[in-house]
Order: structure tokens, then C-alpha cells, then sequence
């Protein structure tokens, strides 16, 4: 008699995501579609919430620090959307929107640095958070990436 057996996937796979076929452009696509999706999904409450709102996205590279910053200022993620955005395959539940595999942003992060930051700052949430991943750390299986809280 066989026994049920369940297709999983360890921790260790995010080490395999630096060595997947991408590009500079590609990879920061995903973040921007990121962005327009948050965008979308917040757009009533943030033009009602601000005079004259538009949707801004900027891409800096420090080339003395080697730092890639990607700032908006859409919707940010919510403590209910954590778990989502941090689960690799675990796509937008908005089958019409950006985001069909849920892989993008974790994926392209970790193809460009074993060590990455989200800050983040929820519209609807008077704090914002910031969650360290560190790839080698989630690949021996610390998988707390549980953000800092600020006022």
C-alpha cells in the first residue's frame, strides 16, 4: 500500500534563485508591477486621501554603496497581505490583477542580493514596517522575517 505523498519544497531552494536566466530590467519590473498593482488596488482612498495625488515610483542605485532603492507611493503592504507577499507561488488572489504567480518580487530580490529590505508603510495602518530577509539564513531554515514596527 502506498502512503499519501506530498510534493514540497525545502528551504534551501531560494539559493536557486540567483542562478535563474534574468535581467536588471527584467527583475525590476517586478517591482514596479508591485507598485501598480498596490496602485490599483488603493487608488480610490489614495487620491481621496491626499490633493493632487499621483502615483510615483523611483529606482535609485547608489554606485558607491552598491544599494538599489525602489520607492512608491502607493498602498503599501497591509498586515493581512504579509503573509502573501512573503510566500513564494502564493499569487494575488485578484485573478484580474498583476501578480499571477506570486513570485516576482521574492524571486527578483533574491536575484539581486543574498540580503534585502522591505519597508513598508500601509495606508490604512498608522505604522510601518520594515522585514529583513536574509537569503542564507532562510536557506539553513530561519524562516522569521517578523518586520520591525515603527511609529
Amino acid at each position: 500500500m502506498t502512503k499519501k505523498t506530498n510534493f514540497l519544497t525545502g528551504p534551501a531552494i531560494i539559493l536557486s534563485y540567483k542562478n535563474l536566466s534574468s535581467d536588471h530590467s527584467y527583475a525590476l519590473g517586478e517591482f514596479i508591477d508591485n507598485s501598480i498593482q498596490s496602485y490599483l488596488d488603493n487608488k480610490d482612498e489614495l487620491h481621496a486621501s491626499r490633493d493632487n495625488y499621483r502615483p510615483t515610483i523611483k529606482i535609485e542605485i547608489d554606485k558607491k554603496t552598491s544599494v538599489l532603492t525602489i520607492k512608491d507611493n502607493c498602498g503599501g503592504i497591509s498586515n493581512s497581505d504579509a503573509k502573501r507577499a512573503f510566500t513564494v507561488g502564493m499569487p494575488n488572489p485578484n485573478k484580474k490583477g498583476i501578480g499571477t504567480y506570486g513570485m516576482g518580487m521574492k524571486v527578483s530580490a533574491c536575484w539581486f542580493s543574498d540580503k534585502w529590505r522591505v519597508n513598508t508603510k500601509c495606508l490604512k495602518e498608522s505604522y510601518a514596517k520594515t522585514y529583513n530577509i536574509d537569503v542564507n539564513k532562510i536557506a539553513k531554515g530561519d524562516n522569521d522575517i517578523s518586520p520591525k514596527i515603527q511609529k
